[in-house]
């Protein structure tokens, strides 16, 4: 249950005329549908909550406006709303935000909590130093002349200068490498220097919802909010404990016409309990995460690689040709699969669980789990586990295609090193002597592999949250996953 001293975070809302789902979804959020924003005391703006604001004038807009009254209506509720600026809404004045009930702190960033898990809120895009040129541009359009100018302007030309601004801006990125535009995590611990006692630092302007360590074994953590679209977003609720992410998803308007405009997905069927999935590459952690998930939350466990590896099995063991994807589907067709207890495969009634992790399978599973056919054949027998009750499902694309509909959908990913050192330490323990440099060749194909392949291919939606485990010891993994889904609902 959440405490009064709870503090919602929200950030990259791009409130915009053209993406009216955004406002749709964001009224809907303050209007504390589902329960968001119950426990809290407090609503922190992490900036970019319009997609540009121009000054006072756009107050008098009837669809910005709709936005600033139900921040209004937020405070009349008696919660303190706060805003910080954005990149993009730096211009959003004092006068208007008073008037509806919002303060406006002029520091780049605030430290709300208190004992040993103080956070540390910002924006975020201070923290992208490696992006020089943003940089450059930050400084000049803050500047007071530009800020004279843009209270002389009239609003016609103010729109234009931030189009010309905007298309610059996507230009700029799609040029850029993704280290450039990434938040460095040695500024980010220059933040929490900068506030003593503070372990974590909550920000937005990436627009990915992830946590990452950046202090000495996961001692201090970054949390990045995910932006908006008409379905929702992500926002942090920074308890006494540390900050969790939420997903808040919109539901349908009362006309029965969905809030995302952005995207269609067709879900698959309704479980009898949450189900939490857990996705991500090779080594990332995945099915010890999810394994230690499942036993604490009392959940059932799905490994739906097992199943491929099933498949793979069969076929060696037939010599079957895995280029020959006919025969490969004939056969997973053919072959009675079933899952006991999410884990111990049985083919034909022969229980093959031990043979699945043999080299020969684990070296071709990757292909057989291209072959469309196939995951036709077993999508119906993985989604089957979810009718037992409460489920925690791994694999590449339990999220993304399997359960769409996941109450929680969780991305572990970790640097190419690491997973290679702990896939490493793992042969090794089989007894299969490999060498570190061979494990990571072998990692970085197997990469390519999924994330190109034509069916299925491995990826992170919006609806994810993204964390990353270097670094990161076993434990400290465990609490932000189960933080992560407690907050999104699961028990």
């Amino acid at each position: 249950m959440s405490g009064p001293r709870d503090v919602a975070v929200v950030s990259d809302v791009h409130i915009s005329e053209r993406r009216p789902a955004s406002l749709g979804a964001f009224v809907r959020f303050l209007a504390g549908e589902d329960g968001h924003l119950a426990g809290a005391s407090r609503l922190v703006l992490l900036g970019d909550l319009f997609d540009a604001w121009f000054g006072r004038r756009m107050a008098l807009v009837p669809f910005y406006r709709r936005a600033l009254e139900a921040l209004a209506g937020v405070a009349a509720r008696g919660l303190e709303v706060e805003f910080l600026a954005g990149n993009r809404d730096f211009l959003f004045d004092a006068a208007t935000a008073r008037e509806f009930g919002v303060a406006v702190r002029t520091e780049d960033e605030i430290e709300v909590g208190a004992g040993p898990c103080r956070s540390v809120l910002l924006h975020g895009d201070t923290l992208c130093t490696a992006d020089v040129a943003y940089q450059r541009l930050r400084r000049v359009v803050r500047s007071a002349p530009a800020r004279l100018a843009a209270r002389l302007l009239p609003h016609g030309a103010l729109s234009a200068v931030a189009g010309a601004l905007r298309r610059r801006s996507v230009e700029a990125v799609k040029g850029k490498r993704q280290a450039v535009l990434e938040i460095s995590r040695a500024a980010a611990l220059e933040a929490l220097a900068r506030h003593p006692g503070s372990r974590h630092v909550v920000c937005g302007h990436v627009h990915e919802a992830a946590v990452r360590g950046i202090g000495v074994d996961g001692g201090a953590l970054l949390y990045t909010l995910g932006s908006w679209s008409g379905s929702g977003g992500t926002y942090a609720l920074v308890k006494p404990e540390g900050p969790r992410l939420v997903r808040f998803r919109a539901r349908p308007s009362s006309s029965g016409a969905s809030l995302d405009t952005d995207r269609g997905e067709s879900p698959e069927p309704r479980s009898l309990g949450p189900v939490v999935t857990i996705d991500g590459p090779a080594g990332s952690g995945k099915s010890t995460i999810a394994k230690e998930l499942a036993r604490r939350l009392g959940y059932r466990y799905l490994d739906s690689g097992a199943l491929y590896r099933a498949v793979t099995w069969r076929c060696l063991r037939s010599e079957i040709s895995l280029e020959d994807e006919s025969a490969v589907v004939a056969a997973a067709r053919d072959m009675a699969v079933e899952l006991r207890d999410g884990r111990t495969v049985l083919v034909d009634g022969e229980d093959v669980t031990p043979h699945l992790r043999d080299a020969d399978v684990t070296s071709h599973v990757s292909r057989v789990a291209e072959i469309a056919g196939v995951r036709e054949r077993l999508l119906p027998v993985q989604r089957a586990e979810a009718k037992g009750g409460s489920l925690v499902a791994e694999g590449r694309d339990m999220g993304s295609v399997v359960f769409p509909d996941a109450e929680t959908k969780i991305f572990l990913d970790a640097s190419l090193e690491e997973r290679a050192g702990r896939r490493r330490a793992e042969l090794l323990e089989r007894g299969e002597s490999v060498s570190l440099d061979r494990v990571v060749d072998d990692l970085r194909r197997r990469d390519e592999w999924d994330s190109s392949r034509r069916t299925a291919p491995l990826r992170r939606g919006d609806d994810f949250v993204t964390i990353d485990t270097t670094g990161l010891p076993l434990e400290r993994v465990l609490d932000v996953v189960l933080a992560t889904v407690r907050a999104g609902g699961g028990r």
